[in-house]
């Protein structure tokens, strides 16, 4: 378990970073596991001191807090992410208050959900992150 919680930051935090180099304003960090969650408090700890250059909007969402997951979801995360981010699209959309909706919302799209007009969607991929110039 050790190697895949440090895996898995190594992947997110290099996207992170690349996102961040680029301008991207809000990052969502969506996952299925503790490792996921755990990866996730580090790379906020790592970026902290780089808010004062410039601010960064980061949020977790997990998976199994709004759906119940089964094996499948596990193997398909992407396709998990895209469900639970239209169920959230549609709930913002039909302004439902309730408090859990408010979370998930909230999770999916910030405290100003109107602020940002594109969504990117992408996947921690080592190869793509470690050496740019060698692409």
């Amino acid at each position: 378990e050790f190697f895949d919680f440090e895996l898995v930051t190594l992947q997110a935090a290099a996207t992170v970073a690349s996102l961040w180099n680029v301008g991207i304003r809000r990052i969502v960090v969506a996952g299925v596991s503790k490792n996921e969650q755990r990866a996730y408090g580090d790379i906020e700890e790592l970026i902290q001191p780089h808010q004062k250059i410039r601010k960064i909007e980061l949020s977790y969402v997990n998976m199994g807090d709004d759906y119940e997951l089964t094996k499948k979801d596990f193997n398909n995360v992407p396709r998990l992410v895209n469900i639970q981010f239209q169920r959230a699209t549609q709930i913002h959309r039909s302004k439902d208050s309730r408090p859990g909706n408010k979370r998930l919302i909230s999770g999916w799209y910030g405290k100003e959900p109107s602020q940002f007009e594109y969504i990117y969607f992408s996947e921690p991929d080592l190869l793509l992150h470690i050496r740019p110039q060698a692409m």
